[in-house]
């Protein structure tokens, strides 16, 4: 997903938490007309007019180019016993793993793979 695609997929997203584009064009203080033009993909969401958006509905800066968890959870892929069994390995963490060392392994993958995800999506936004 591009970076244009995830902020058209959030626009519709606030679209249908405020129950329709005129709701949400008055708690933002605009035009509905522009949120469907940016849904049409006739207009763009630029940097601007999403930290607009951000800061008049109290969403954190950025917050039109965070992937939601269920996003990324369709990017990481499944891992197989084995090869959780050779990231420990290369952890230095001792088998049977305990709780503490199932959350460093646990950490360990998903840091991997969300540092992947970044830079693929930043690739491809260049």
């Amino acid at each position: 997903m591009t970076n244009k695609e995830l902020r058209r997929k959030k626009l519709a997203d606030l679209i249908a938490e405020y129950g329709s584009q005129k709701a949400l064009g008055d708690a933002v203080g605009k035009d509905p007309a522009m949120f469907s033009q940016i849904l049409n993909v006739t207009r763009g969401l630029g940097d601007k007019l999403a930290r607009d958006l951000e800061e008049k509905l109290g969403k954190p800066r950025g917050w039109f180019d965070l992937y939601d968890s269920d996003d990324l959870v369709k990017h990481v892929p499944t891992y197989s016993w084995q090869e959780l069994v050779e990231e420990g390995n290369r952890l230095g963490l001792e088998f049977p793993l305990n709780g503490k060392s199932i959350e460093k392994l646990v950490n360990h993958v998903l840091a991997k793979e969300f540092s992947w995800i970044l830079v693929k999506e930043l690739k491809k936004n260049q």
